[in-house]
């Protein structure tokens, strides 16, 4: 294989180059933009999957793929804590909309989904992909410990779950 050849492949799509929002805003108020801009690390997109199931024949064993979508619906994000903790009050919010312990209620699923976008851009500072996920909830809110030692800022982690997945 020629060095040329795989010039000649194109750019690649740097792993650092996206953007995370919630378009729509998040449910029940709160700081869309501080959100995003303070997601930090990576983002994981879940992969998509199908389920399988064996055929046994003669001792044989054959896994054939089903039409049946296996997708896990949830994918995890991790955000700076800022020091107002205007980022953790959007979301615990938002949390406290899906089940209120103190309360022992919920608010119904249209007020409470939305949707997050994650946009790959190209070098030119272009959307080449997008990865619109839709029916968007959160389920879990963690805080990172505090520790003495750390010189880093505080992490909050936010646990979402998802209806559907498209990538265009």
């Amino acid at each position: 294989m020629s060095v040329e050849l795989i010039m000649n492949l194109g750019s690649d799509q740097m792993a650092n180059q996206f953007v995370f929002s919630l378009p729509t805003g998040i449910p029940g108020g709160g700081n869309k933009e501080a959100v995003a801009l303070r997601l930090d690390g990576s983002f994981d997109t879940p992969a998509f999957s199908l389920a399988t199931y064996d055929v046994n024949y003669r001792g044989i064993k054959v896994t054939k793929v089903s039409t049946k979508e296996e997708t896990e619906k949830t994918f995890s994000c991790d955000f700076r804590l800022d020091q107002q903790w205007e980022v953790y009050d959007s979301l615990v919010n938002w949390l406290k909309m899906v089940f209120d312990p103190d309360t022992l209620t919920g608010y119904p699923e249209e007020a409470i989904r939305t949707t997050a976008l994650v946009q790959a851009y190209g070098r030119n500072n272009e959307i080449v992909k997008s990865i619109r996920f839709t029916g968007v909830v959160i389920k879990s809110l963690k805080i990172s410990e505090f520790s003495q030692e750390s010189s880093d800022p505080n992490k909050l982690t936010a646990e979402f779950a998802f209806a559907g997945m498209k990538v265009s």
